[in-house]
């Protein structure tokens, strides 16, 4: 296998977390970010709040959180959606995983209704691998604002199905490989430019047992470098980092050592949020959260 150190980009290493003893091993064995999610039998729900507090006070690297809370791709009620995604932006979610499907395709108008009421830098999950379209959905998705990642497989059988078709749209959007990843789909993904790496049962024994900081360590060396826990985590090409306000994602993050969050690319701006160990809080004055601050539909946690 190739050495990681013979790639031009450091990859980004995600791991999923279900709660503080993930986020902790995962941090120390050299995750750059964490993917937090409930009920892996469902592929992935929503956390509960103080489950995502809990991560948040115990772990320091970027958090993208679940808004999904049927084990489907539907969106069946989208201000309860709109609510909860506000809900765990105050809780700590330095970003959002969402995506939906109706009639076989990409449901873009709850996911842009989504990320433009709570302005956070977002993921489209597998829900491409489940359309109908693949290519038809990727292009989709990129053209989305704020959008900065989709993790798929290629197939929604994942990646031992999937990974050529992954390869073959690698240049249309920033993909994220993830489902069923293992150590030798990593040399030819590489070499297609992916540059995002996504880990679940890899990073563990099995879905009973917590993250082993050991197996994420072994990621780390395989994909290379040492975690860059709130440094810059997105390195796009050129191509990439060009795409306009209209139709593209964002082209780098910076977290500076004091917690602040500035964004810049993609005609996005979005205020800073200030940290503390209790959770996230979004400055007064703040009008780009105030479509979801009336909570017109309070989701209980799950």
């Amino acid at each position: 296998m190739p050495r990681a150190d013979q790639y031009p980009a450091r990859p980004l290493l995600e791991v999923i977390a279900l709660g503080p003893d993930d986020a902790e091993a995962a941090q120390a064995g050299g995750a750059d970010r964490l993917e937090v999610v409930s009920d892996m039998a469902s592929d992935g729900l929503s956390p509960t709040l103080e489950t995502l507090r809990q991560i948040r006070s115990v772990c320091d690297l970027d958090l993208r959180v679940m808004v999904r809370t049927d084990p489907d791709f539907s969106c069946r009620d989208l201000a309860s959606l709109i609510g909860l995604a506000g809900d765990l932006a105050e809780a700590g979610a330095d970003g959002l995983v969402l995506g939906f499907l109706r009639d076989g395709a990409l449901d873009i108008e709850p996911m842009r209704a989504v990320t433009t009421a709570v302005p956070l830098p977002w993921t489209c999950h597998r829900a491409v691998d489940h359309a109908d379209d693949y290519g038809a959905s990727i292009r989709a998705a990129a053209r989305l604002s704020g959008l900065d990642q989709i993790l798929t497989a290629g197939a929604s059988t994942g990646l031992s199905d999937g990974v050529a078709n992954l390869m073959a749209h690698a240049g249309l959007a920033p993909l994220m490989a993830g489902g069923g990843l293992t150590a030798s789909h990593v040399p030819a993904l590489r070499a297609a430019a992916v540059t995002a790496f996504h880990i679940g049962s890899a990073a563990r024994p099995d879905w009973q047992s917590p993250v082993d900081s050991a197996r994420v360590a072994a990621w780390r060396t395989l994909l290379g470098g040492l975690s860059t826990g709130r440094a810059v985590h997105r390195r796009f090409d050129q191509r990439s980092a060009s795409r306009s306000s209209t139709g593209g994602w964002l082209s780098t993050t910076h977290r500076l050592s004091t917690g602040h969050r500035i964004r810049t690319g993609g005609g996005v701006t979005i205020p800073d949020r200030i940290k503390n160990r209790g959770g996230g809080r979004w400055p007064k004055g703040n009008r780009s959260l105030s479509k979801y601050s009336s909570r017109l539909h309070r989701p209980m946690d799950r």
